[in-house]
């Protein structure tokens, strides 16, 4: 239990120094390069098979998928969820997706990925669109000489909107209300206080508790535990983001003949179900 409070807890104190020093923020917020392609997905290829997706899908698009024994499990993770949450009122935005990280044991590893340039991606995300992450092909995760691998991103929101005075000049896409809402405390903060939310436990209970609407298929034998954090960056706030982890491990097979998936969520400070 404490090597996985590790796992989250460490990875979100990085936050502050994680975006903000990219070559590709200005004053804090992504600037979208006009010559890039914006898209409602993108998808980091692993050299091990696996993939990490960040997709913009119509809403009430099911999760599951039809159960077949040459199907690989993907778990996926709907942040639009929280049906009454700042998230469903945002209109369209954009976001990049960007600090991605692969922990294998605990230990960061040197990634390998198919594409060098997936931090130029955006997805543009729609309002009538849910927001979805998903952890692709977990089948073909080699646990011989591991015990659990874990898979971090951060998503990056676009804080910037056309302003509607007849100018053609951009605002912040926040108001200090919608930052308030977004670590659901006054905005500003007080010196000290804490400048983002852990969503883990409140997206377990949309979904009605139930581990299958997280995978694609519940053959495997995978144990998932995911962290969703949100929060403000930057200069007066003006980079808000979402990380969202996912730790993954084997279960031991304790019915014969059976390997469903089961999953669980992890905030900070630490506690679970």
């Amino acid at each position: 239990m404490k090597k996985l409070f590790f796992l989250f807890a460490a990875s979100a104190l990085l936050v502050a120094c994680s975006s903000d020093d990219q070559a590709d923020l200005q004053g804090g917020n992504p600037v979208t390069d006009p010559t890039e392609d914006v898209t409602s997905a993108a998808t980091i290829e692993f050299e091990n098979g696996t993939a990490l997706s960040v997709s913009a899908e119509d809403k009430d698009t099911p999760t599951r998928a039809a159960e077949a024994e040459t199907e690989t499990c993907d778990f996926v993770i709907n942040l639009n969820k929280l049906k009454s949450d700042v998230m469903n009122d945002l209109g369209d935005y954009k976001l990049k997706v960007d600090d991605f990280a692969i922990r294998i044991d605990g230990e960061y590893t040197n990634i390998e990925v198919k594409d060098n340039n997936v931090k130029k991606w955006d997805v543009n995300v729609l309002s009538e669109q849910d927001l979805k992450v998903a952890v692709k092909n977990l089948g073909v995760l080699n646990f011989t000489n591991a015990k659990d691998y874990t898979y971090e991103v951060y998503l990056w929101i676009e804080n910037k909107t056309l302003l509607d005075d007849g100018t053609g000049g951009y605002g912040e896409l926040f108001t200090d209300e919608m930052k308030g809402n977004w670590i659901q405390s006054t905005w500003p903060v007080a010196e000290g206080e804490e400048t983002g939310l852990d969503l883990s436990k409140a997206i377990w209970l949309a979904y009605g508790e139930k581990p299958e609407d997280f995978f694609t298929t519940m053959e495997g034998g995978y144990l998932v535990r995911y962290n969703v954090y949100r929060g403000l960056s930057g200069l007066n706030g003006d980079t808000p983001y979402i990380k969202v982890s996912v730790h993954v491990e084997k279960q031991d097979q304790t019915t014969v003949g059976e390997k469903k998936n089961d999953c669980t969520w992890v905030r900070i400070p630490y506690e679970t179900k």
